[in-house]
């Protein structure tokens, strides 16, 4: 889960003095358990999927070896039966687990499944730095433009016909602009994680490995 550097450190230090916290700084928020078909696949959308950054003071913590690390990973894929606990997308291969509370833990218990589109909306910082999202407004909600451009990679679109088809609209900043990020950082405060509000939503621009395949 951790992100790579967007912030000087010394903006980091600056951040830290901000007081109080935004009105977006929030952990995963669980959902109504309610059913939707994907694909023939009934799957369950549990937590609500917002771009956000973990704050940077929990960045890179220990984690345990390679072998224990995969022991736990096939622990939580099983028991989600390979389901994205954001978009409920089901499949066997690429998927990775997300820290719910972003202390690090990395007990089954602070783990969740996650698509590859999923988690690079949950840090969402890493991503605009590597262009593989950008951020606009839009209508849609954020798991609505996962499932529809994964649906759209589906029928053999780009990720550029599939924009054009999400009615966007620029935010504050250029879409692909960092400061999205710098300023969900800066209004953080001391909470471990923060999102960008509604109705901005991370949309997809160089992402390669969308699970088509469903499991079985």
């Amino acid at each position: 889960n951790a992100e790579h550097t967007f912030l000087p450190r010394a903006s980091w230090q600056l951040t830290f003095r901000s007081t109080g916290c935004s009105p977006a700084a929030r952990g995963s928020r669980r959902l109504p358990q309610a059913l939707y078909s994907q694909d023939a696949v009934v799957a369950q959308q549990t937590y609500e999927l917002r771009p956000g950054v973990t704050n940077p003071g929990l960045w890179y913590p220990e984690r345990p070896p390679k072998s224990e690390r995969d022991r736990i990973r096939r622990i939580v894929l099983e028991r989600d039966h390979n389901a994205c606990q954001f978009c409920g997308h089901v499949a066997r291969k690429y998927m990775n687990v997300h820290h719910l509370n972003e202390s690090g833990e990395n007990n089954p218990d602070n783990l969740i499944t996650c698509c590859v589109a999923c988690h690079a909306v949950l840090h969402v910082g890493r991503n605009l730095t590597l262009g593989v999202v950008e951020v606009w407004e839009s209508k849609l909600s954020q798991v609505e433009i996962v499932r529809a451009t994964r649906e759209g990679v589906k029928s053999g679109k780009t990720l550029q016909a599939i924009k054009k088809t999400l009615k966007l609209k620029k935010g504050l900043y250029p879409p692909g602009s960092i400061e999205y990020a710098n300023t969900i950082v800066a209004s953080m405060g001391k909470s471990p994680r923060a999102s960008l509000e509604e109705p901005l939503s991370a949309v997809f621009i160089n992402l390669k490995r969308w699970q088509i395949e469903q499991a079985t």
